[in-house]
């Protein structure tokens, strides 16, 4: 198949999906032609195919063969980039054809704009497809797990990036899909100027606000501190769109009662981490009562371990926060996080006895139930599940020697079979996750551990 086939099969792929018209055809071809340096390319005769995986195949392969483009993953990454983003609908395009869907319904504009990203290949479907996703069931329901993208790019092209702009407390941002999503329209809000991470008052009125906007959408907002022994310095960003994560599925276990704050309904979430279920018909008094137990939280020490509030001079308690929409309500649940300083670090004893899980701390989608495992993993999983039905000798594999206990202690639980092993092996990394997030919470799984918890509540105004 000569290059002119491909050439003409872009084309044809873009006009099919709406990314440019048919009048345009010759310009789209001839900015084609450019990014490939050829001076002219009679049409081709021959079929075409239809792909788009196989189309970018045919003319990436050209590029790296007349020296276009370095072969290897980042380079043909980032020249896939620019073929699509030759075709790519103008900002201005893109925003009026969003606009012209919200005035109708903000659920089918925002399905139409993940769709156009998708068929601009800036979401990659190809790679989206071969994600493994699976579930397990733990004491808080059914948790959510899957991998990082083994062909994860860490430079993404920005020719085809059509990021949408938002207003939010008035001030202009941006709403931009993931490339390599780990669910539905999952995308990041973030400001136009960049600002230093924080969780306040500012910023529980920017979440409710989005979902006002979005009803259909969640928006979550990481903590300042990092759950590891490093502080976080990361641009202030949000996370969002179309997911019931576990931690939205979790019940309340138990009612509070803010006599100062009538208007909202309060629950302790049956959770591995502590969280308060805020809800009300208004946002303003959930912003207000989530700002006083966020800030009560970060100058409390009584936790029921030895944690203080701040150690030389840095606060050590922070929260992150989910905002949604439910029956007409809005939901604010706030998670209560400790910046981990004591020996032995939680999460760090659950590494030396799992090392294979997160390989670091629970970031925002784990704390909402989603483990997004290491690449590696699911590679090691795999010949793991290959060592024990060949009964090989795992300690002696030096990839596989960290799982060695790990194995062990399954052995004595299960019978492994060729038709069971890797379900056990899946199911039980589930489990895993569940512990390290019990061994991540800021009020240890203890009985003083919970009554501590409910001094806590007790000391933000909640009765129960």
């Amino acid at each position: 198949m000569n290059i002119a086939t491909y050439i003409d099969a872009l084309v044809s792929y873009a006009t099919k999906r709406g990314l440019t018209q048919p009048e345009d055809y010759d310009v789209a071809r001839n900015k084609l032609l450019d990014l490939l340096q050829l001076d002219s390319c009679p049409p081709s005769e021959a079929p075409q195919p239809e792909a788009l995986e196989e189309i970018l195949k045919g003319l990436l392969d050209y590029a790296c063969g007349q020296g276009l483009c370095q072969d290897h993953a980042a380079a043909r990454d980032l020249f896939d980039s620019r073929l699509m983003g030759a075709l790519t609908p103008f900002p201005r395009e893109i925003l009026a054809g969003f606009r012209a869907r919200y005035a109708e319904d903000p659920a089918s504009a925002t399905s139409w704009y993940y769709q156009v990203c998708q068929d601009t290949n800036y979401i990659r479907r190809d790679r989206v497809a071969k994600q493994l996703h699976w579930t397990s069931r733990s004491p808080y329901g059914t948790l959510d797990l899957t991998f990082h993208p083994e062909e994860h790019c860490s430079r993404v092209g920005r020719q085809n990036d059509r990021p949408l702009p938002l207003r939010l407390q008035g001030e202009d941002w941006f709403l931009r899909y993931a490339s390599d999503p780990y669910y539905k329209e999952h995308c990041t809000v973030f400001p136009a100027r960049p600002t230093p991470m924080a969780l306040d008052t500012a910023s529980f009125s920017k979440l409710l606000e989005f979902v006002e906007q979005f009803p259909h959408y969640f928006l979550a907002c990481n903590a300042e501190l990092s759950l590891s022994d490093t502080p976080a310095s990361e641009q202030e960003h949000f996370l969002g769109g179309q997911c019931e994560f576990a931690l939205f599925r979790a019940p309340v276990e138990q009612t509070l009662s803010f006599p100062a704050f009538p208007q909202v309904e309060v629950g302790a979430v049956h959770w591995p981490l502590p969280v308060l279920r805020l809800q009300s018909a208004e946002p303003e008094p959930l912003i207000e009562l989530a700002d006083h137990i966020l800030n009560t939280w970060q100058g409390n020490s009584d936790n029921g371990s030895s944690r203080p509030a701040e150690a030389g001079g840095t606060p050590r308690n922070t929260a992150a926060a989910t905002a949604r929409q439910q029956d007409g309500r809005f939901v604010l649940d706030l998670i209560l996080l400790h910046h981990l300083t004591a020996e032995p670090l939680p999460l760090e004893a659950s590494h030396s006895e799992h090392p294979h899980m997160l390989g670091e701390a629970p970031g925002l989608t784990e704390v909402m139930g989603l483990a997004v495992l290491p690449a590696p993993l699911k590679a090691e999983l795999a010949s793991l599940e290959e060592a024990i039905l060949k009964r090989k000798d795992i300690r002696s594999d030096p990839v596989l020697a960290k799982h060695a206990d790990w194995i062990d202690r399954l052995k004595g639980q299960y019978v492994f079979t060729a038709a069971t092993t890797r379900e056990i092996l899946l199911r039980e990394t589930g489990k895993v996750f569940s512990h390290i997030l019990e061994d991540a919470s800021a009020f240890p799984h203890t009985a003083e551990g919970q009554a501590t918890f409910r001094r806590f509540l007790t000391t933000v105004g909640g009765t129960w």
